[in-house]
């Protein structure tokens, strides 16, 4: 029983510290979308916070630390600090 819990624990361990790499997002100066994924972070923009963004019809990002244009749609998966101006709609998930 001792051996059957030890090895369950062991497992989830691993399992909880492997997705922890996920969660931490890098910071970019700058990047410019048209539609993402074409656009300067490529498909890797939803895990990337940006300082100054600017997205031509549509941009989905990690978060802003500054300031985002964009001509359509703005979408963040993150915290919004700064401003946001979009020709349509601008999205947060996380604190705006």
């Amino acid at each position: 029983m001792k051996k059957t819990i030890l090895y369950f624990f062991t497992l989830f361990s691993f399992v909880i510290y492997a997705q922890e790499p996920d969660s931490v997002k890098k910071v970019l100066p700058f990047q410019f979308t048209f539609v993402t994924p074409l656009g300067t972070n490529g498909t890797e923009s939803y895990k990337i916070i940006n300082e100054f963004s600017m997205n031509a019809l549509l941009g989905i990002n990690g978060g802003v630390d500054g300031f985002e244009f964009g001509g359509f749609i703005n979408i963040d998966q993150g915290d919004v600090k700064g401003g946001q101006i979009a020709g349509f709609s601008n999205g947060g998930f996380g604190k705006c």
